[in-house]
């Protein structure tokens, strides 16, 4: 099983905020890394529904994009593997977040960010960990 994972942005249409999207795409078969960007790029504006859609489609496996917007946490999963072993699942989560929180707090125009995404965000990333630490306890 492969597990790739990405940061990327895209423009909501709704109102016109900038959504940083956390994207997980777990296939049995090789994905260039440069596909994944190549992808990604194709929306620069989209709701996250169709953006993970047209993902599943071109890149294939499973693929779960999660973004945080207006308070809300979307997260959008499409597609399957062959692989039916999820018992990282948590661990994974925890790392898309924690790469989706980094890449926040370093990108250049965080303070157009409501805060409360950013603190949701933060929260998120605490309860996985300790969800992830309570499983190998």
């Amino acid at each position: 099983m492969n597990v790739y994972r990405y940061v990327f942005a895209a423009t909501c249409p709704s109102d016109g905020d900038q959504i940083i999207y956390g994207l997980e795409v777990r296939s049995v078969e090789r994905i260039m890394v440069e596909r994944i960007k190549d992808v990604c790029a194709e929306w620069p504006r989209g709701f996250q529904e169709d953006i993970a859609a047209d993902l599943v489609k071109q890149l294939g496996g499973e693929v779960t994009l999660r973004a945080q917007h207006q308070g809300v946490e979307i997260v959008t999963t499409l597609g399957r593997t062959s692989a039916s072993d999820h018992s990282t699942e948590a661990e994974g989560d925890f790392r898309t977040l924690r790469l989706v929180l980094s890449k926040v707090e370093a990108w250049p125009d965080i303070a157009r960010l409501p805060p409360a995404d950013v603190e949701r965000l933060r929260e998120m990333k605490d309860r996985l960990e300790a969800k992830t630490h309570g499983a190998t306890a």
